[in-house]
């Protein structure tokens, strides 16, 4: 499109090849139904990244935190 500095052109194969290059992926969105095609697709490509539970790992930590904080309660509790 026209700029102040004359007329920028869009880099397709840069950006084609720097989302190979870094296991991403490019999307050249022309309407609102491939922008949101394209947001849902990321979205999925992130939550399959990111998700990871960690709630039993927190739980098993949590109860080791509460035997060890009661066991340190009989120890003192003997030598006083």
């Amino acid at each position: 499109g026209k700029t102040r500095f004359g007329i920028s052109k869009l880099d397709e194969d840069s950006l084609k090849a720097l989302s190979y290059n870094t296991l991403g992926e490019y999307f050249n969105v022309q309407n609102e139904s491939a922008l949101l095609n394209s947001f849902e697709k990321i979205v999925q490509l992130t939550k399959k990244m990111g998700a990871i539970d960690m709630s039993f790992y927190f739980i098993m930590l949590t109860l080791v935190i509460f035997v060890l904080k009661q066991f340190l309660i009989d120890v003192v509790k003997i030598r006083i």
